[in-house]
């Protein structure tokens, strides 16, 4: 992805239940982000990109190695089930391996407090309103567009 002549790492997609399992598994002492999607979804192909940006604010500026994952609803029917995904987007927040919150539908501002809460809870310190990059445009984003 690129924004303002930047690039950014695209969010890693999950292609397995197994892989699923066993990322939950690996990163079961850290928060873990799952946006159930489509490719067909346009609120999905909008929300992807900014998480992709705000995974890169965390990454660089905060140095937390954020743990953010896609799944394909069409591509993982099992997953769809287990986790009864009736909205998309749909984004879990996992931590331990168990589902702690989520998120129906393209709030991505919802999913950034949420998220920036998490990690302030772990000590990190950051604010909200300043510190969030103002090329993440939640409040005025077209998710329909």
């Amino acid at each position: 992805m690129e924004v303002n002549n930047q690039s950014f790492e695209h969010i890693h997609e999950i292609a397995t239940v197994e892989e699923f399992d066993s990322t939950l598994r690996e990163y079961s002492e850290e928060l873990v982000v799952v946006s159930f999607c489509a490719s067909w979804c346009k609120p999905c192909t909008k929300t992807t990109p900014l998480m992709e940006r705000f995974k890169h604010r965390l990454d660089n500026h905060w140095k937390i190695d954020a743990k953010f994952y896609k799944v394909d609803v069409d591509n993982c029917p099992d997953l769809t089930d287990r986790f009864q995904i009736i909205s998309l987007p749909t984004f879990i927040f996992f931590y331990r391996g168990t589902p702690i919150n989520d998120i129906k539908g393209a709030d991505m501002e919802k999913v950034i407090t949420y998220t920036m809460m998490y990690y302030k809870n772990l000590g990190f310190q950051f604010t909200f309103n300043s510190d969030i990059d103002p090329d993440i445009d939640t409040q005025n984003y077209d998710y329909n567009d």
